[in-house]
């Protein structure tokens, strides 16, 4: 499984206030709830609005889950349609999201993991 994190600040920054807008994507590859691989990937998109292009992108990184924070329906709609889970209202470090998502504790709309 490969899950996508919105970030401004790689593996140690901070889920992108909307994802659309982060400067990267960090790719998690998960295998027996574990990492086993990590990419950290520009957003091509950083700097212009091109609507539908970055869900495609996304998918494009082979993401079946994508953690950010603020998102918008027709963005959740496009990935629906790619079948990428999205868990949205999530702060905080990329790492430690994913780490409370792989331990079942990260929830849509909810970020129910202390760190």
């Amino acid at each position: 499984m490969k899950i996508v994190v919105a970030t401004d600040g790689g593996l140690d920054g901070d889920t992108a206030a909307h994802f659309a807008h982060c400067s990267h994507f960090v790719v998690f590859e998960e295998q027996d709830g574990s990492i086993k691989n990590t990419e950290i990937v520009e957003n091509p998109y950083f700097q212009k609005h091109v609507p539908g292009a970055i869900p495609k992108f996304v998918g494009s990184l082979g993401a079946d889950v994508l953690i950010t924070n603020g998102i918008g329906p027709s963005a959740v709609a496009l990935f629906g349609k790619m079948n990428i889970k999205v868990l949205y209202g999530a702060s905080g470090k990329t790492k430690d999201l994913v780490d409370c998502y792989l331990k079942g504790k990260l929830e849509k709309n909810e970020n129910s993991c202390n760190h």
